[in-house]
């Protein structure tokens, strides 16, 4: 086969992977979702907002109602911003006093559009609303006729790969600039990074979408392509952030435990706690003068020693969740890399504290330790080794696939 001939292959692939979304209707309900949302962007307007100063680092402020920003000249003279302003959502159905300044406000809107598109909500519906493309290619009547021409099996099953991920391309490239150019030409505010949403909702889909395949190869079912690549996406997702989790939550943290420490360490644990155990008793009875003395007294140091050997936090290091870590696909991570740039977590808290993650990152990096807490140019590369393995045993069951 030439290039010009696998060119041509490749181009009418991927033009029937988008007939395909045409006729199945799922190109217009990407398309009437992105409709939805640019909508809503051009009913976003902005009155009255101060910028404010951020030249100097974090930008100080106060809201205009505030009782220490009744002198806005002495405010500014300290460098301090008095807030003022709204945002006005629904065409001015909906009034909102502005918290910042407008660049904060459209930031806040593009984090949660964002959100949906690079993150939990824009995997799912994409994965859930072209599963069945692989399927139905797979049929044995499509599969037939497509087998019957002078080309390779591997290279129509990488041509309807190239194919998906162009379809998703091009619902999500028109998502993210129908939105934020709606949103810059209302409010004047022009994020850029915001346009980050759609490579990295690419290397995502591109990841999740080869599993689908997968799963089309040995079954052929619509129903398994779905379900099997949500459960796939969920386990990935509960390896990163359980990894994390084990890092930075005391709780999943080693802890000695008595039987554990030295026999010398168990003999002061024991007179700890009958020091405890006295001190409690002084504390309870009704004449108790003095319990501060006899406290302090009664604390020898080597109390204090045994405790602190007793409860010192260890990180866990397990092998089958580190190997997990490094050689699954890390949603939570890209996730992480995007919200960073848009400095998503100055309008929300996460349920697990990430950023703990990051900061031990730079402690090592600061202190010269090699160490992988978190490092977001790994985490993007090493996802592409299992992307590869995976694709490639779909290509080898397709290959011995009789039809």
């Amino acid at each position: 086969m030439s290039g010009a001939q696998a060119i041509a292959v490749l181009v009418a692939l991927v033009r029937d992977t988008f007939r395909q979304g045409l006729a199945s209707g799922i190109f217009w309900l990407m398309l009437g979702v992105t409709a939805i949302c640019t909508l809503f962007c051009l009913s976003v307007g902005v009155t009255g907002s101060t910028r404010l100063d951020r030249e100097r680092g974090e930008a100080q402020f106060l809201p205009a109602d505030d009782p220490l920003a009744v002198d806005p000249a002495a405010a500014r003279k300290a460098g301090v911003d008095i807030v003022s302003g709204e945002v006005t959502l629904g065409f001015g159905a909906v009034r909102v006093r502005l918290g910042r300044d407008a660049r904060d406000a459209v930031q806040f809107i593009l984090v949660v559009l964002g959100g949906g598109v690079a993150g939990a909500a824009g995997i799912l519906l994409t994965l859930v609303w072209t599963a069945g493309f692989m399927p139905s290619f797979l049929e044995p009547g499509n599969a037939a006729v497509l087998l019957a021409k002078p080309v390779p099996r591997w290279f129509l099953l990488l041509g309807k790969y190239v194919g998906l991920v162009a379809f998703v391309a091009a619902q999500a490239s028109l998502f993210v600039l129908a939105t934020w150019f709606a949103l810059g030409m209302k409010t004047g505010e022009w994020v850029g990074v915001y346009l980050l949403a759609i490579p990295m909702l690419l290397l995502q889909f591109s990841i999740f979408a080869s599993v689908s395949i997968l799963l089309a190869v040995f079954t052929r079912s619509t129903v398994i392509c779905v379900f099997g690549s949500i459960l796939f996406w969920l386990m990935c997702w509960g390896m990163n952030y359980g990894r994390h989790a084990m890092l930075v939550l005391p709780e999943l943290q080693n802890v000695q435990t008595a039987a554990e420490l030295p026999e010398q360490a168990r003999t002061q644990l024991g007179f700890a706690a009958q020091v405890q155990l006295a001190v409690g008793n002084l504390v309870t009875a009704p004449a108790a003068a003095n319990v501060d003395l006899l406290r302090a007294l009664a604390m020898p140091w080597q109390v204090g020693q045994a405790a602190a050997v007793l409860a010192e936090p260890r990180p866990r290091q397990s092998l089958v969740v580190e190997a997990g870590y490094w050689l699954m696909p890390k949603p939570a991570d890209l996730n992480m890399v995007f919200f960073d740039v848009l400095n998503a977590h100055q309008y929300y808290a996460e349920a697990l504290d990430l950023r703990q993650v990051r900061k031990r990152q730079a402690e090592a990096d600061k202190a010269g330790r090699v160490e992988f807490w978190f490092r977001p140019g790994l985490s993007i590369w090493t996802s592409f080794p299992f992307n590869l393995g995976v694709f490639a045993l779909a290509m080898m069951q397709w290959q011995k696939t009789d039809y």
